[in-house]
């Protein structure tokens, strides 16, 4: 039986990673790369990313995550709701207020 090399789990995470996939222990590098990403940060900076919490960079980087997860959610529902014509609220607006009037 052959065994993985650490450096094949490595490149899985990062195809993982780029294709927006979850990974649950992402390598160092990928937590680090992701940050830096979101914070548009380069390394090295004297004092930034090294120097920071890794348990607050880890709650950062799950607020990245949920951002893009909720961006693509409502980014499908405005989708959904322009092919069905129109909003909701241009719906009712069209509606006069005093609703149908019966002909005499």
């Amino acid at each position: 039986m052959q065994e993985k090399s650490p450096r094949s789990d490595f490149k899985k995470q990062v195809d993982q990673y780029m294709r927006g996939e979850s990974l649950t222990n992402a390598h160092p590098a990928i937590r680090l790369f992701s940050l830096c990403e979101g914070f548009k940060w380069t390394l090295p900076v004297p004092g930034g990313i090294y120097a920071q919490d890794p348990v607050l960079m880890d709650k950062f980087a799950y607020m990245f995550s949920r951002r893009a997860v909720i961006q693509e959610e409502e980014a499908k529902k405005r989708e959904r709701e322009a092919k069905r014509g129109k909003s909701p609220a241009a719906r009712n607006a069209a509606r006069p207020a005093g609703g149908r009037k019966r002909r005499k």
